[in-house]
C-alpha cells in the first residue's frame, strides 16, 4: 500500500510539474492540440493503471519479495553492501528496459503494440503514458522475471519504478532546456531533445535513442544519435502511415489492424501497381480508406520548395536524394507504398 501511494504521488507530482512547464516554456508548437490528444493518452494511462492493479497486483515488487523470501537470485547468493545491491538492481532493470525497447521495435508482433506509442502526432508528457495495455503487461512480466533471477532489492525495485515513470514523463516533455544544460544532462539522463529524435517519422531516427532513464546505454551500444537531420524544430513527429489523431478505441485495436512491418503490397490493389504511378482517381479512393497507404512523394527539389510545397501525409524525398534515403524506406511499417 505504501509502495502504491509513493508511486502515485511521484507520478502526479511529476506530471503536474511537466504540464505547467510545457505551458510556460514549450519547446515546439504542437501540430495536434492537447484537447485532441490528451483524452486518448490519459485514457490509456488510466486503463493501464487499473489493469496493472487488478491483473498485475504490483507484480514487479511482488517478484522482489518472492525472491527475498526464498533467497533466490544472484544478489542473494553473494555478499554485497546494501548500496551496491540497490545500484545493481536499478541499473540492471534500466538496461533491461533499454533492451526491451529495442525488442519492441525489432519484433514485428511487438511493434504492432509499440506503434500505439509512436503514432502520437504530438510529443508531450502524456506521450510518456501512451502505451497499449498488452505492452504494459508484457513489460511487467519481463521485469518481474528479471527481478527474480537477479534477486533485486524490493525497495530498490520501488525506486526504479518511480524513476522509470518520472523519466518517461520528463523525456517526453515538450519543454525548453537551454542547449548547454541539455548537452550536460545527456551524459547521465535522457533529455526531451534526445528522446524526441526517437519519435521522428524518419525510420533511421526512430531506430535510435532507445533509453528511458539513463542515456549511457545508447552511447555504449551504438544507438545514440545527437541531433535529427531536420533539427529539433523541423523534426516531424509520429509515423508516416498514421497522420491523423486516433481516439482511445482506435488505439486499443491498432495492433490488430494492418501488417506488422516492412513495406507490404496488400489489400485491393494488385501487386503490379507497386512499380508504376497510380492514377489520381485510384489514389483518392485509397486515401479515403480507414487505413490509407503511405504516399512516396518523389519530385525534384525545386518542386518541393516551390508553390506545390510538401505533400501532406507523404514521405517527401527529392529525386536526386532518393538513393541516399533508401534506409528510411527499407524498414518502414507502411501497409502500402504509393509513388506519386
Amino acid at each position: 500500500m505504501i509502495e502504491t501511494s509513493l508511486r502515485l504521488a511521484f507520478s502526479l507530482g511529476t506530471f503536474g510539474t511537466m504540464a505547467v512547464w510545457e505551458h510556460v516554456r514549450p519547446r515546439r508548437d504542437l501540430i495536434e492540440p492537447r484537447r485532441r490528444r490528451w483524452p486518448a493518452n490519459l485514457g490509456l494511462a488510466l486503463l493501464n493503471a487499473v489493469l496493472l492493479r487488478v491483473l498485475g497486483g504490483g507484480a514487479v515488487v511482488s517478484a522482489a519479495a518472492f525472491a527475498a523470501d526464498r533467497g533466490a537470485g544472484l544478489l542473494h547468493w553473494v555478499r554485497l553492501p546494501v548500496w551496491a545491491s540497490w545500484m545493481i538492481t536499478i541499473l540492471a532493470l534500466d538496461f533491461v528496459v533499454y533492451l526491451q525497447h529495442i525488442m519492441f521495435h525489432a519484433v514485428p508482433a511487438l511493434w504492432r503494440l509499440h506503434r500505439v506509442h509512436h503514432a502520437d502526432l504530438g510529443f508531450d508528457a502524456t506521450t510518456g503514458l501512451r502505451f497499449h495495455p498488452i505492452e504494459i503487461l508484457i513489460s511487467a512480466a519481463l521485469k518481474s522475471a528479471v527481478v527474480v533471477l537477479l534477486g533485486g532489492v524490493a525497495w530498490a525495485v520501488v525506486a526504479f519504478e518511480i524513476l522509470l515513470n518520472a523519466s518517461s514523463l520528463f523525456n517526453h516533455g515538450n519543454v525548453f532546456i537551454c542547449q548547454r544544460l541539455d548537452e550536460l544532462l545527456r551524459w547521465f539522463i535522457v533529455t526531451p531533445d534526445m528522446h524526441r529524435i526517437h519519435h521522428s517519422s524518419r525510420v533511421a531516427e526512430t531506430n535510435s535513442n532507445f533509453g528511458f532513464s539513463f542515456s549511457f546505454w545508447d552511447r555504449l551500444c551504438g544507438t545514440y544519435r545527437p541531433e535529427p537531420a531536420s533539427g529539433q524544430l523541423g523534426l516531424e513527429i509520429g509515423l508516416s502511415e498514421y497522420r491523423q489523431s486516433l481516439h482511445l478505441g482506435q488505439l486499443l485495436v491498432l495492433p490488430f489492424r494492418g501488417p506488422a512491418g516492412s513495406y507490404t503490397f496488400a489489400g485491393t490493389v494488385a501487386a503490379k501497381q507497386q512499380d508504376r504511378m497510380i492514377p489520381p482517381g485510384d489514389l483518392q479512393e485509397l486515401l479515403l480508406r480507414s487505413e490509407p497507404p503511405t504516399v512516396l512523394d518523389v519530385r525534384s527539389p525545386h518542386e518541393l520548395r516551390g508553390s506545390l510545397g510538401r505533400l501532406d501525409g507523404a514521405v517527401n524525398i527529392p529525386v536526386d536524394d532518393l538513393s541516399s534515403r533508401l534506409d528510411d524506406l527499407a524498414n518502414s511499417r507502411a501497409r502500402l507504398l504509393v509513388p506519386v
